[in-house]
């Protein structure tokens, strides 16, 4: 039986998935005890035959469904995984080498735990004003989450690089997938979490790149994210009274 269990959901983003696969195969955690399940969410590049062909070191395991969204996907994952710890990292987030050695660790002390790390996002391409500004922004975040003594409330949940036991997951229901707006799935997952008396750590060693700038990082894609998350909040606000 593996000891964690990573869940990746993905949508047409094939070069960023085989670098969080290919980045995923040089950890220091035995990879023998590591079970990897792909979560292909209405894919229609070539997501599937890259997986198909991709030479694993660790369990790997695909799964594909209709465009059902992001946490639809993850709870698809973990409804599927054999191990009793849950890792899910976005499919634009390349861990460092030390990342789920730092996630188990953190979980030897309680199992009451929604343990994050810090996913950086990276500065390849132009240095403009606007991906400047919002790296700057994610550093100020996992800087302020990582302080000790820091109040954790519902956005501080960040699913790209989070992970829980599975008795804790699935006794909260997991994700709720009938929110589609970017983010809100988080707000809500993370309001129920701090209800359910849920500590968030915030683990600095378990450390990864994201490379959103490839699909999100210009002006439009910006102003539409900030549209997304808007009513994100309206509808996490709903779900969860």
């Amino acid at each position: 039986m593996p000891t964690i269990t990573v869940v990746i959901p993905t949508h047409n983003r094939k070069i960023s998935l085989q670098r969080t696969l290919d980045a995923l195969r040089k950890q220091t955690y035995p990879l023998q005890e590591v079970e990897v399940i792909v979560v292909a969410d209405g894919c229609s590049d070539e997501t599937a035959e890259m997986l198909r062909s991709y030479k694993a070191p660790f369990q790997i395991e695909v799964i594909e469904q209709s465009g059902q969204g992001a946490a639809a996907a993850r709870n698809n994952g973990a409804a599927r995984a054999k191990s009793q710890l849950l890792l899910f990292l976005d499919d634009d987030v390349a861990p460092t080498p030390s990342l789920i050695e730092a996630h188990v660790s953190t979980h030897q002390s309680s199992k009451n735990l929604a343990v994050m790390g810090p996913y950086i996002p990276t500065t390849k391409g132009r240095a403009d004003y606007l991906r400047t500004m919002l790296r700057s922004w994610w550093f100020d975040k996992f800087y302020t989450m990582s302080k000790p003594g820091h109040r954790f409330h519902y956005r501080d949940l960040l699913s790209g690089n989070l992970s829980l036991h599975a008795e804790l997951y699935n006794r909260l229901g997991g994700f709720d997938s009938s929110i589609r707006s970017a983010g809100g799935e988080d707000y809500e997952f993370g309001a129920r979490l701090i209800k359910a008396g849920v500590i968030f750590n915030m683990t600095p060693a378990a450390l990864a790149y994201h490379y959103e700038h490839e699909t999100t990082y210009n002006i439009d894609r910006y102003l539409q994210r900030a549209r997304q998350e808007g009513r994100a909040r309206l509808e996490a606000g709903r779900a969860f009274r």
